[in-house]
C-alpha cells in the first residue's frame, strides 16, 4: 500500500504539532508510507550541510554540496536501517516493543524538521554570492538560527515519535535515543585506549 486509505489528514504538517498523533496514524493506516522518500530528503540535507560546512565559496560550495547530497540520500536510506536497527536494541532494555517497520516510520516522520533545513540552502548561496560584508554575515547567522531550529524542534518530534512507536514516555524516548551513541562511543573509546595501550607498551 502506497497511500493510507484516510486522505484527509495532511501528516507533513501535523508532525511538527502532534507528533505521536500523527506517527501513530502513520503506523496504523501503513508503516512503510513516505518513509523512504524522507530518509533520502534527510540524507540529502545532511550532506549538503556538511558540504556548506566546508565554505569553500559559491562555486565550490555548490559542486560540492551535489555530490554530498547525492551520497547523502542513499547514507539517508543506509542509517535509517542502522538506527532503527540500533533503537529497537538498547529500546528493548527499556520495555520499548517497536516493530522494525514502526521503528522505521517513527525516525523518518520524526526527522521531518531537520530535513526541512535543506530548503535554507537556496537563500544561504544566495547570501554567499549576492551579499558582502554585515549584509552577508546577518544573513548567513539568521540561515544558521532558522538551521539550529529546525534541528532541535527536530529532536522534539523524534523523541515524541520515538516514545509513541515503543510504547513508553518521552524520556524513555529521550534516553534511548542517547544510549546507542553512549554504547559505540564507549566501545570506540574503549578500542582507543587499548590500542594506544599496546602502543606504548610495545
Amino acid at each position: 500500500m502506497n497511500h493510507p486509505a484516510d486522505t484527509s489528514r495532511s501528516p507533513l504538517a501535523e508532525i511538527w504539532f502532534a507528533p505521536r498523533t500523527t506517527v501513530r496514524w502513520v503506523v496504523r493506516h501503513d508503516p512503510n508510507y513516505l518513509v523512504i522518500p524522507l530518509a533520502v530528503v534527510a540524507g540529502v540535507a545532511g550532506g549538503v550541510w556538511n558540504a556548506v560546512g566546508l565554505g569553500l565559496g559559491p562555486g565550490g560550495t555548490f559542486l560540492l554540496a551535489s555530490a554530498a547530497g547525492l551520497m547523502g540520500g542513499a547514507w539517508g536510506v543506509a542509517s535509517l536501517y542502522l538506527t532503527g536497527w540500533a533503537l529497537r536494541v538498547t529500546g528493548r532494555w527499556l520495555g520499548g516493543q517497536a516493530t522494525p517497520e514502526e521503528m522505521r516510520a517513527a525516525i523518518a516522520w520524526g526527522g521531518v524538521p531537520a530535513a526541512t533545513a535543506l530548503v535554507l540552502f537556496v537563500p544561504a548561496l544566495a547570501a554567499d554570492t549576492l551579499l558582502s560584508g554585515g549584509a552577508q554575515l546577518a544573513a548567513l547567522a539568521s540561515i544558521g538560527v532558522a538551521q539550529m531550529v529546525l534541528g532541535v524542534w527536530s529532536l522534539v518530534t523524534l523523541t515524541a515519535a520515538i516514545a509513541e512507536v515503543q510504547r513508553f514516555s518521552a524520556m524513555r524516548a529521550f534516553v534511548n535515543l542517547a544510549l546507542p551513541g553512549v554504547l559505540f562511543g564507549g566501545i570506540f573509546l574503549a578500542i582507543a585506549l587499548v590500542l594506544g595501550l599496546l602502543f606504548i607498551l610495545v
